[in-house]
């Protein structure tokens, strides 16, 4: 009996363990605001992921020379550690306004990891570079994006992004806007 008890109690812990997961990573889409951003670029499909729309952003690469940023010029940058993008609405798309160590007070952020960097260039990512998607959406947006790139300015993006941002810099994806190819 006590070996019972003890089995559904290590079934019960995984499962509430696993839900916790869960409604961790879901959490940005019921408590973030909406921030909308500019997708620069994709691939629609992985054998061992299947169908889906790897994303770039304009956030994705930064050049540090061209941006205010806390981060070490000389050394190296640790990709384990999280940095934060400070966010600035233009228009009607969220553009960078600077990276930091330290999450800014007051502004919008997106959390991030970088992912790699040389020199005063850093590829960093927030965790939404992935959407899936059905065959036919991942197909349009890789013909869309193959006929739009590359783009001159943010005014002629028009496959976009509405992700929801929590106060402290967590995202997940909500929507995904693919016009039709021309």
């Amino acid at each position: 009996m006590e070996r019972k008890i003890a089995l559904l109690g290590a079934v019960l812990l995984q499962a509430v363990i696993l839900m916790g997961m869960g409604m961790w990573a879901v959490l940005p889409l019921w408590t973030g605001e909406p921030m909308r951003l500019a997708v620069e670029g994709g691939d629609d499909r992985d054998l061992f992921r299947g169908d889906y729309v790897a994303l770039d952003y304009g956030f994705s690469r930064l050049n540090l020379d061209s941006i205010p940023n806390d981060l070490p010029r000389e050394g190296r940058i640790s990709p384990a550690s999280q940095y934060y993008l400070e966010m600035v609405r233009d228009g009607g798309l969220y553009r960078v306004a600077g990276i930091w160590r330290e999450r800014p007070d007051g502004a919008r952020v997106l959390r991030v990891r970088v992912r790699s960097h040389g020199g005063a260039m850093v590829r960093v990512e927030a965790g939404i570079e992935a959407w899936f998607t059905d065959r036919e959406t991942a197909r349009r947006m890789e013909a869309v994006l193959r006929e739009t790139l590359p783009w001159e300015a943010l005014a002629d993006c028009t496959v976009t992004v509405t992700a929801m941002v929590t106060d402290d810099g967590r995202a997940r994806l909500r929507d995904l806007y693919v016009p039709s190819a021309p």
